[in-house]
């Protein structure tokens, strides 16, 4: 995956990889960023002897370029974790906290870890939405593997709203939660208005 500040990004997987695109210091630490990805995958012990073996090179190369090489030449600078039902919580909650200390250049320092997903998924949405090539900016990642990443996006989400306390502030996600709740109920709501229409037509 790459992040990019605003509304440009893109990457590679890494258990889910991405790398995160450079901006304007202060700037960019209070702007909302946009995530893109090839999604290949990689264990991240894989990873990290890749990037030990990397920096002991004659030449060596930081632990971004030598993924970007690994990952078929689309950029990437973090790695973002998959969930899987084996995986104890204290190495995922690692994991995440290794995630979100590379998004956090980019990242609304005022928007919980919850909330940064979110807008992720929104301003990917939207890019798909307005077909934007999202290849151009790290170098590759089709439609179809965005779409992928619009569904893991939504697995962490869901993750961080299941675990508030770890996170982020519970009574933020309570709002959060209670939105989320309102909106499926007026989208319900509609469908059964519509139905109605239906049955009267």
């Amino acid at each position: 995956l790459e992040l990019l500040p605003h509304s440009r990004a893109a990457g590679g997987f890494g258990g889910g990889g991405i790398r995160i695109g450079s901006g304007g210091g202060a700037a960019a630490a209070s702007s909302l960023h946009t995530t893109v990805s090839a999604c290949n995958l990689i264990h991240l012990s894989c990873h990290d002897s890749a990037a030990r073996a990397d920096r002991a090179l004659s030449r060596p190369k930081n632990e971004w370029e030598g993924a970007t090489l690994r990952n078929s030449r689309v950029a990437c600078n973090s790695i973002l974790p998959l969930h899987g039902p084996d995986i104890p919580a204290e190495v995922y909650h690692k994991a995440l906290e290794r995630h979100f200390g590379c998004v956090g250049a980019f990242a609304c320092a005022a928007l919980s870890r919850f909330g940064q997903v979110a807008h992720d998924m929104r301003l990917l949405c939207l890019r798909i939405c307005y077909q934007e090539p999202l290849r151009d900016d790290a170098g590759g990642g089709s439609l179809t593997s965005n779409m992928k990443l619009l569904a893991l996006q939504l697995q962490l989400g869901v993750y961080i709203l299941e675990h508030a306390a770890v996170f982020d502030d519970p009574r933020e996600h309570s709002r959060y939660r209670t939105t989320l709740e309102s909106f499926l109920r007026s989208g319900t709501a509609r469908k059964d208005e519509e139905d109605m229409m239906m049955e009267e037509a």
